[in-house]
């Protein structure tokens, strides 16, 4: 490995590289800010609708997902009605059990059934 400086010219100091992964960029671009790496009042007020915008969709989208898992866990399936007649009226399965695998493990799972 180089030294860290080395990596600073191609992929920018780690805080406006994290900025950038997480849609946050509030520092300007240029040679000139870069090298001061000073943030700007105007871009980052610019951004400040956009960002707290996105923070909620991913909120909302994390609380929507952990109430989907908690229905799951009680059993209880959301089923739309206009696709209501594709399902069973009685339940004849029932999921005893939960358990998290990784990738590999799912990869090997599916490789005994071939």
């Amino acid at each position: 490995m180089k030294e860290f400086a080395s990596y600073v010219e191609d992929i920018g100091r780690p805080y406006a590289w994290a900025q950038r992964l997480a849609g946050l960029q509030f520092l300007e671009t240029g040679a000139a800010s870069s090298s001061s790496g000073k943030p700007s009042a105007a871009v980052s007020s610019s951004h400040i609708a956009q960002t707290i915008r996105a923070l909620r969709k991913r909120v909302e989208a994390r609380l929507a997902l952990q109430r989907q898992m908690a229905g799951f866990e009680r059993a209880i399936v959301p089923v739309m009605p206009d696709i209501a007649r594709l399902f069973p009226a009685r339940i004849i399965s029932r999921l005893l059990s939960w358990k998290p695998s990784t990738y590999e493990e799912f990869v090997v799972s599916l490789l005994r059934l071939l």
